[in-house]
């Protein structure tokens, strides 16, 4: 693998500029995406990395060797579920990392994803999510959609997390209906959100909403980049993709990430062991062209392959 990756974060720390850090609000305008030095501006004034790394379900040791290999191979945006044992192994993971010189807190985006269907006391789950990571900040909060009553209490509470400096940006995910996304930050909402996360992908690129969240100065963040819960196949095997994977003797993953990419996306992704995060890794060595790209985008169906909507979601009209 070329060691681009890694010199696009090393570069970063040299400057000064770390994931995490301030940026001076005014200076620059909310979602500025630097492919080059890997990073977007949020409109909290700080910078996240355009690719991330989720960690899954797994044990508190898997999860410790799999961010640790994360780590070594250049990500610097790690997201866990929180409060719960993935955030303790990624916390491991970390604290070994930074121990061998690898990384240093400033240089890390950290981020917390959580469903107010299932936490009620929100500084308690920031306190343990805190503990579990060994960090005394989270870089990014994210909360699920569930119901709006419990929405808007758990919103209210991260906007004091976030004056007391336990979070520094607020995300939403899962609010896919732009009338949703915009009752909800109309009547629950001081902070405005700095991302919101759902799936983007070649079938279903929800540029209609990409275009809506930037008049908020929110940035889109899909975390189902490939299509997710085993769909990938069907983006993987689809003939323009397929192509320009033999043509690139890249996988077809490889391929959708770096249009992702290109196209100005953030991406989080979900490896399930460390060959996977040495492919998604490997995407700065080579490029797309304008027609590739083209090809791809033509791909939009405005289809989504599975729903990822809550059970529990109600419709805008069901709100009051």
């Amino acid at each position: 693998m070329k060691k681009i990756w890694i010199i696009f974060f090393l570069l970063a720390a040299v400057c000064g500029s770390g994931y995490g850090q301030d940026l001076r609000p005014g200076m620059i305008s909310a979602g500025l995406y630097d492919l080059e030095a890997g990073t977007v501006r949020l409109n909290s004034s700080y910078k996240m990395p355009v690719v991330g790394i989720n960690c899954p379900q797994l044990s508190v040791e898997k999860t410790e060797s799999l961010v640790y290999a994360a780590l070594q191979k250049g990500f610097r945006y790690i997201q866990v579920s929180a409060g719960t044992a993935a955030a303790e192994g990624a916390g491991r993971g970390i604290g070994i990392a930074i121990e061998d010189g690898i990384v240093s807190r400033d240089e890390l985006f950290l981020a917390a994803v959580f469903s107010p269907a299932d936490y009620e006391n929100m500084k308690i789950l920031v306190e343990n999510t805190l503990t579990r990571l060994g960090v005394d900040y989270l870089d990014l909060m994210v909360m699920q959609q569930s119901v709006y009553d419990r929405d808007a209490k758990a919103w209210q509470s991260l906007e004091r997390a976030l004056e007391e400096g336990m979070v520094h940006s607020l995300g939403l995910n899962g609010f896919t209906d732009i009338r949703n996304f915009d009752l909800f930050l109309d009547t629950a909402v001081t902070v405005q959100p700095s991302v919101l996360q759902i799936p983007v992908y070649p079938y279903e690129q929800r540029s209609d909403m990409k275009e809506h969240l930037a008049e908020h100065g929110t940035v889109l963040v899909s975390d189902f980049p490939l299509g997710g819960h085993g769909e990938e196949q069907i983006l993987f095997a689809d003939p323009v993709i397929s192509v320009a994977a033999t043509w690139h003797q890249k996988t077809s993953a490889q391929i959708i990430l770096r249009w992702q990419l290109q196209s100005e996306n953030v991406v989080v992704l979900t490896p399930e062991d460390e060959a996977q995060i040495s492919e998604y890794a490997d995407l700065f060595d080579f490029a797309l062209s304008s027609d590739e790209m083209e090809q791809i985008s033509a791909l939009d169906r405005q289809q989504t392959l599975i729903s990822f909507e809550s059970e529990e979601v109600a419709p805008v009209e069901e709100w009051f």
